[in-house]
């Protein structure tokens, strides 16, 4: 269960459903409707791609499994993560909640929205929608999850079941309670949480059998197919999709996708540290990409730059930049905080 080598391929993936947020979030904060090739407006929702992280997270946290049977404490194992996602997140809550109160002067955002969204409380728990920066409801669920599967691993242990059993379980309890529609808003078993369930507990037992059973080049091939056609029926047949696409993609694509990531002949083609470094800065890309379009427009409207926001060349331009953003973030900020914590609590 121990894997310490970088997993290069998925540092790639990441950074690719990193590099589409940008692009989503880029034109839905500014109602940009591009003809041919549309994430935020387009058949499909490319924002649906927190799905998909959720899956690789859980793939990742398979990895904690065997501390967490030996005997890590609670504290040990979530302190860890909270150390990883809160700080840089709540820098980035305030400097926004900061910017849009300046340049929204009737935003409704309070100091205690702030504090909730800081800390990432602000989706699927007790204080499900009071929320600063939107996008960041992603790792409160993803909080959420972790405190769920430690529970779920070390009370299969102490009932002396096989912990698939209790991942098997979230997932279809996530499945179960994702389309009551009077719990979208609930704590704990709303529809952000319920996403997050069977998607990160899908991602533990796709790694379980990844780490027995290594696709090779019949994996491959087989993962590579269904990625190929689940894609074409997406761009020219999505009505044949179109009410079941969340589970389609939850449940078939993404995983089809993750497996030929971490097929033979994929990880031998991406063993490269670059991507390593690509996975590193996609977190920082994340956090700080709302962010950026809110200051990017503000100062558009404000210092009259005439920028052509409905430009291909333009959203280029704002990738690049976020990029750019994510390395500074990485090494000026993630790094440092991220040392100086895990000194601080030992």
């Amino acid at each position: 269960m121990e894997n310490k080598k970088r997993d290069y391929a998925l540092d790639l993936l990441k950074f690719i459903c990193a590099i589409i947020f940008v692009l989503t979030h880029y034109e839905a904060q500014l109602g940009l409707h591009f003809p041919r090739m549309s994430f935020a407006y387009g058949k499909v929702y490319m924002g649906i791609v927190n799905e998909l992280f959720f899956i690789v997270s859980g793939y990742f946290a398979y990895n904690s499994i065997k501390r967490i049977l030996d005997g890590q404490s609670f504290n040990r194992y979530y302190s860890s993560r909270v150390i990883r996602l809160v700080p840089l997140a709540a820098i980035s809550t305030v400097l926004y909640g900061i910017m849009t109160y300046i340049t929204r002067r009737g935003a409704d955002f309070s100091v205690w929205k702030i504090i909730v969204t800081a800390v990432g409380m602000n989706a699927g728990g007790p204080f499900y929608e009071m929320f600063v920066n939107s996008h960041l409801w992603y790792l409160s669920v993803l909080l959420l999850c972790y405190a769920v599967f430690f529970i779920a691993i070390r009370s299969s242990q102490r009932l002396k079941i096989n912990w698939r059993y209790s991942c098997f379980f979230m997932v279809v309890f996530g499945a179960s309670i994702s389309g009551i529609g009077e719990w979208y808003y609930m704590p704990f078993v709303g529809f952000a949480a319920a996403c997050g369930y069977m998607s990160f507990f899908l991602g533990v037992l796709i790694a379980s059998v990844l780490a027995e059973h290594r696709p090779k080049t019949a994996g491959t091939l087989i993962s590579l197919f269904t990625v190929v056609c689940f894609t074409l029926l997406m761009v020219f047949k999505y009505d044949i999709m179109e009410y079941g696409v969340l589970y389609m993609l939850i449940f078939i694509y993404y995983p089809a996708i993750v497996v030929l990531f971490e097929s033979g002949p994929v990880q031998k083609l991406l063993d490269c540290k670059l991507f390593g470094f690509l996975g590193q800065i996609s977190f920082g890309i994340y956090i700080w990409h709302m962010e950026f379009n809110v200051l990017l427009s503000s100062a558009n409207n404000l210092v009259h730059l005439g920028i052509n926001f409905d430009s291909r060349w333009t959203e280029l331009i704002v990738v690049l930049i976020n990029i750019a953003i994510g390395i500074v973030s990485f090494y000026l900020l993630e790094k440092p905080i991220t040392k100086a914590l895990k000194k601080k609590l030992g």
